[in-house]
């Protein structure tokens, strides 16, 4: 077996993919694996795997083969022979009889670990980090103990994390057990180990594990899904008073992962488990303590199956369902759809009326349209997806009658109209999911009966005006305690005859356990909207006041005038926001203060047109105010604020010619005296500042990596004057040649002008559409950056407007992309020629560019450049000669170059191409003789170029 594969860089190989094949081994089941997509024809799958791979160089791993039929590995082995020269097929097998039938291809036979390599792996397992040395009596009783795993690295990491923990009793009856007397290598052998293993799960955890034979070999299980199928099982037991039976879940998850019945855990941005896999020798553990119970319904049917008693089933064919099967489904308790088709599936009311007891039907992505009044007959179900069925527009009033439903997805159901009006009966609901059904126009009266509600995704008020139905109101969620995770609350329209209850005082989320808040207001049909709305919107969320362990939130199109009091006050009451996104304030003036959030690591500000600075309060001058500005800021977003001049209302840029930097910050009053410990940001990276074309000061961030800016002010200044740097050319990082004359008082709190600080100001990437703001940046800190994508649509005629820019950062820059300059004329003269150490280099959409040069300029000084991209340029007839000197380019790719009419015969001078892609170039006539024979050359593309001889693909 392969262990580990996926963790290894296959850095050589233009794509490389894994496919888990098992018992399934012919050629539409692989193709269909490496596709994602189980519902194709052989001859799309075919076609759609042809076009990954086609003269690329890739790497396949068949994973865990068992077919032995040769006829059938012969004919998939043919097929990928279309791939690039140096494409390898790697096949894992448990079956020595599998390696033989493939023919004399060099086989590999995996041996087991040293003796050493195994008691480092289970030390690494079965002791806390560095306790092993405290617990000298165990080390032998261990090292005997990792014998009887005979090397086999699975056995090992299984029994080690099963003893971790234990007491030393546990560890010497464990050493008394034969785990096994087989041979080292054979599977019988690690089985038995595995068994050994599960045998001493609690009940509960052993239920939880069988159920797994649910999900194929190689699926992604997502962690969610599974506890809440579990938890409509029964499966999940508190092991005290008042636990919530999701916490059980995420308790039993997390020892089966530590114990390695689970493997390849995915984690999201907060650094939980959202996903994992099963190794294969356990999903055939899970299988076979699972029993005849457990079924997985293929594309290949098996009738040896049939008149079994199933009662979990699984599918991955698209024919899930018909009265024709052979199986006895009065016993089924589970159907569960493995994937999305997006098609009608089966026969909904066929299963409804033949599994009477089921407890879980997921019908997702089914293609549904309607449901029938039946449903409401199935009184044990507890758990029902009907998420992305994207015609269903009414649910059976039916539905209500389910009063053990625990569970109820209905996301990414488009054209839902509304949830039954006594929605309010489902007492045992724990997750009611509807994001994505965006025609709801309320949510049901009597959701504060629902007290069982862990997740509420959406609940909306103010949309339906309509007096005949009983409608939600915002109040209802201060029933709900116990929600949890992340809730969007829509706010509609009001009207003089749908006003909002006043809330305020209410503290509506104040006892809930909620993670994420997104509060989305419709905004008005008229621009910047009704003063009324703004009135409703301050009424109505006044009273909220979430928990103060949020971390997330989320308002856009808040009309009102002044912020709710919880958000005035926000490092009081919600000090432990991680991420805030603020949009379409179209009302508001004055923002709040979020410097002091300490946990902030995300701040999004957008489509406010009138606030002109981001904090009221001026900068403290105290060292104490300076280090809580924003500490644990990474990522800063302002877009779409037209006013916004700078950051404190009490501070403004004033041009002075007589000063080295061209101006300074003065105060309201015209003193400089309060500039002198400007706080700067201490972990930003990421700032992208676009729309704003007023914004003439930023305050200091000397981590800065990521720089995008759009639309500002030719004036706009980072405050990070550097005292003075050499004309001549500066590497990055290592910038020390910058020399400073003088202190200054313009260098911000934490920051020196010493000229090792230099190093600090070279960013990774510079988006930027303004030349003179191109210039300013470096004459002002950035000494460096590594890739530049400039869009100066019609500001730039010539390069030399920004010949100084390029300059200043020519040995660091390794990637350029020129985009959208349609009046830039030529490349020469323009200080491209400085950048010896361009890489890669993107020309796209320059319509007036014509690439002619005189003498070679600038290529002939782009010795390194190994990737070069030109893409609707209609001024390209010919490519330059100058392109001779690229000895190091191995890529070229040109696109709807229209006016193109041939490739140069100096391609013979390029030893290093590798690939030639040209695609929609309508006027291109030949190609130069040399491309056939250079023996660099590994893949020649030619598409959609009708005046050539005949459409080409040609592999060499």
């Amino acid at each position: 077996m392969m262990i580990g594969l996926k963790k290894l860089a296959f850095k050589d190989w233009m794509k490389w993919v894994n496919v888990c094949v098992s018992e399934e081994f012919g050629m539409k089941e692989v193709l269909s694996k490496l596709v994602g997509n189980n519902e194709l024809k052989l001859e799309e799958v075919q076609r759609a795997v042809r076009n990954q791979i086609q003269g690329k160089k890739y790497l396949l791993v068949l994973d865990d083969v068992w077919s032995e039929n040769r006829e059938k590995w012969i004919e998939l082995r043919d097929f990928f022979t279309l791939g690039g020269k140096g494409s390898k097929i790697l096949v894992t097998s448990r079956s020595k009889e599998v390696a033989n039938v493939i023919g004399d291809d060099p086989i590999y036979e995996l041996q087991g670990l040293s003796d050493e390599k195994s008691w480092d792996l289970f030390k690494r397992i079965a002791f806390k980090q560095g306790k092993e040395k405290e617990d000298v009596d165990l080390v032998d009783v261990g090292k005997r103990i990792t014998k009887k795993c005979a090397n086999v690295p699975l056995s090992i990491r299984v029994i080690g994390s099963l003893l971790y923990g234990q007491d030393r009793n546990k560890w010497l009856s464990f050493q008394s057990v034969n785990v096994t007397k087989m041979r080292q290598g054979e599977v019988s052998s690690i089985m038995s180990t595995l068994m050994f293993s599960y045998y001493h799960l609690t009940p509960e955890l052993k239920g939880c594990f069988s159920f797994c034979s649910l999900f194929p070999k190689d699926y992604v299980i997502n962690k969610d899904v599974l506890i809440s199928l579990w938890l409509a099982q029964g499966y999940l037991i508190p092991s005290h008073q008042g636990q919530a039976l999701e916490d059980v879940g995420e308790d039993y998850f997390s020892i089966l992962l530590q114990r390695c019945f689970f493997q390849d855990a995915q984690q999201n941005k907060d650094g939980k488990v959202r996903s994992c896999k099963m190794h294969d020798l356990i999903h055939d553990l899970a299988m076979e303590v699972a029993g005849r119970e457990s079924f997985i319904l293929t594309m290949t049917p098996c009738a040896s199956h049939g008149g079994r008693r199933i009662r979990h089933l699984s599918t991955s064919s698209s024919n899930w369902f018909s009265p024709r099967h052979p199986w006895n489904v009065a016993t089924l308790r589970t159907f569960f759809q493995l994937y999305s088709f997006h098609k009608a599936s089966g026969d909904v009311a066929a299963i409804i009326s033949n599994c009477k007891r089921l407890k879980v039907l997921d019908l997702h992505d089914s293609a549904i349209e309607t449901l029938p009044s039946t449903l409401g007959n199935l009184l044990h179900l507890r758990y029902l997806d009907l998420s992305g069925n994207k015609s269903l527009e009414m649910l059976p009033k039916s539905i209500t009658k389910l009063h053990n439903l625990q569970i109820l997805k209905l996301c990414r159901c488009e054209s839902l109209m509304e949830l039954p009006k006594d929605t309010s009966r489902l007492v045992n609901l724990r997750m009611l999911d509807i994001d994505g059904c965006d025609k709801l126009t309320h949510s049901p009266w009597g959701m504060n009966n629902l007290t069982c509600l862990h997740t509420l995704t959406v609940f909306i008020v103010g949309r339906d005006d309509s007096k005949q139905v009983k409608k939600g109101e915002l109040i209802d969620l201060k029933a709900l305690v116990n929600l949890r995770g992340d809730i969007c609350i829509k706010v509609g329209k009001f009207s003089s005859s749908n006003m909002p209850n006043v809330t305020q005082g209410a503290h509506i989320l104040r006892d809930t356990r909620l993670k994420g808040l997104k509060i989305m207001c419709d905004l008005p049909r008229e621009q910047y909207g009704e003063k009324d709305q703004g009135l409703f919107h301050e009424a109505l969320l006044e009273g909220l006041y979430p928990h103060g362990d949020l971390r997330r939130m989320v308002m856009s199109g808040y009309q009102g005038r002044k912020l709710p009091s919880w958000v005035s006050l926000i490092t009081t009451f919600l000090p432990g926001l991680v991420s805030i996104e603020l949009s379409d304030f179209v009302g508001l003036q004055h923002l709040t203060s979020l410097s002091e959030l300490h946990h902030l690591n995300y701040l999004k500000l957008s489509n406010m047109p009138n606030i002109q600075y981001i904090e009221s309060n001026s900068p403290c001058t105290s060292a104490t105010r300076a280090s809580k500005f924003f500490p644990s800021l990474e990522e800063l977003e302002l877009q779409g604020i037209p006013k916004l001049k700078g950051w404190w209302r009490d501070l403004s840029w004033m041009e002075m010619e007589l000063m080295e930097c061209g101006g300074c910050l003065v105060n309201s009053n015209g003193s400089m005296e309060q500039v002198v410990d400007l706080p700067s940001f201490p972990c930003l990276r990421d700032v992208r500042i676009i729309d704003c074309k007023n914004i003439t000061y930023f305050p200091p961030c000397p981590h800065l990596k990521f720089l995008d800016l759009k639309s500002v002010n030719e004036a706009l200044t980072f405050c990070m004057k550097r005292r003075s740097v050499q004309s001549s050319p500066i590497t990055c990082p290592a910038a020390a040649t910058a020399t400073a004359t003088s202190s200054s008082n313009l260098f911000p709190t934490g920051m020196s002008c010493n000229p090792k600080d230099a190093s600090l100001f070279c960013l990774e990437e510079l988006n930027i559409d303004n030349p003179m703001v191109f210039n300013s940046l470096f004459r002002e800190f950035v000494l460096g950056v590594v890739r530049i994508e400039i869009n100066f649509s019609d500001q730039l005629k010539s390069l030399w407007t920004i010949r100084e820019g390029f300059q200043r950062c020519a040995f660091s820059v390794r990637l350029l992309s020129i985009y959208n300059c349609q009046n830039l004329k030529s490349l020469s003269g323009g200080g491209i020629e400085h950048l010896t150490n361009l890489q890669s280099l993107s020309i796209d959409e320059c319509f007036d560019l014509d690439l002619e040069e005189d003498e070679g300029m600038p290529w002939k000084y782009l010795s390194s450049l190994f990737s070069l991209t030109l893409i609707n340029l209609p001024k390209l007839v010919n490519l330059p000669k100058g392109i001779q000197y690229l000895t190091s380019l191995r890529s070229l790719q040109i696109e709807r170059c229209h006016n193109l009419k041939n490739l140069p015969e100096c391609f013979c001078f390029l030893t290093s191409l590798q690939s030639v892609h040209v695609e929609d170039c309508y006027n291109l006539k030949s190609l130069p003789e040399c491309l056939h024979s250079q023996s660099s050359m590994h893949l020649l593309h030619i598409n959609n170029c009708p005046q050539l001889p005949h459409p080409y693909l040609q592999l060499l």
